[in-house]
């Protein structure tokens, strides 16, 4: 009868709390969104666009202690970038969070971002010197997209910018911010199987949602005038 009950306590009213916490022993998420919408004078020349780069991230928490140093000396020498503050997010292996009780406990940190908007082929070489070394594996490069301005400065009171703010994008000025709604891209969340120390197993997600890419803008601008204006 106890065994009976036991197994009725187990497999029927913790059912759903046991699955998903073992979903999250051998899953993951990553977030991706689309491309964001482009903006045109009125005949289709380009003022706003799209260029491709990739995010460099890293999983602390699976990365050797013995690695750190090295790790961080490459990227920081090859992106040009500071030293310790790399070192600091790479050697940085637990973050603080609450349990149910309330109180504070330590868990693994998986993510820390190390650099934004890096070129395609200034990303290539990283990985390539990172895998050289062996040091790649827990070193990770996401696509992205920045936004340039093929006319430089041409009409950049109208157009406006964009910036990353808490790893979000935001719309800060002009036809940018008028119409984020119709230029913003949809965002996903796509489920990855992972091995018990935390790395992506296979390419293609388990489950993915559909995502949509931003609408464009055709101004009544005309850019040969305005370039004279």
């Amino acid at each position: 009868v106890y065994l009976g009950f036991q197994l009725y306590r187990v497999q029927i009213c913790q059912h759903q709390e046991l699955q998903e916490k073992a979903r999250k022993k051998y899953t993951y998420k990553k977030k991706i969104s689309g491309k964001r919408g482009e903006i045109f004078d009125v005949n289709g020349n380009l003022l706003v666009g799209n260029m491709p780069c990739q995010d460099v991230t890293v999983t602390p928490c699976n990365i050797k202690p013995e690695d750190d140093a090295r790790i961080s000396r490459l990227i920081a020498d090859f992106l040009k970038i500071d030293y310790k503050t790399v070192y600091e997010k790479v050697s940085n292996k637990t973050r603080q969070v609450k349990n149910k009780e309330g109180k504070l406990v330590d868990r693994p940190r998986q993510y820390a971002m190390i650099a934004r908007n890096i070129p395609l082929e200034e990303a290539r070489a990283l990985r390539n010197l990172l895998q050289k070394n062996g040091l790649a594996r827990n070193v990770h490069f996401y696509n992205g997209f920045i936004r340039y301005y093929p006319k430089g400065r041409l009409l950049a009171n109208v157009l406006g910018f964009t910036t990353m703010q808490d790893d979000e994008f935001k719309a800060l000025a002009g036809v940018e911010k008028y119409f984020d709604k119709e230029l913003r891209s949809s965002t996903a969340t796509n489920i990855y199987m992972r091995s018990r120390d935390g790395h992506q197993l296979g390419t293609e997600p388990i489950k993915s949602e559909e995502i949509k890419d931003g609408k464009n803008v055709y101004l009544t601008i005309v850019e040969p005038i305005q370039s004279i204006l």
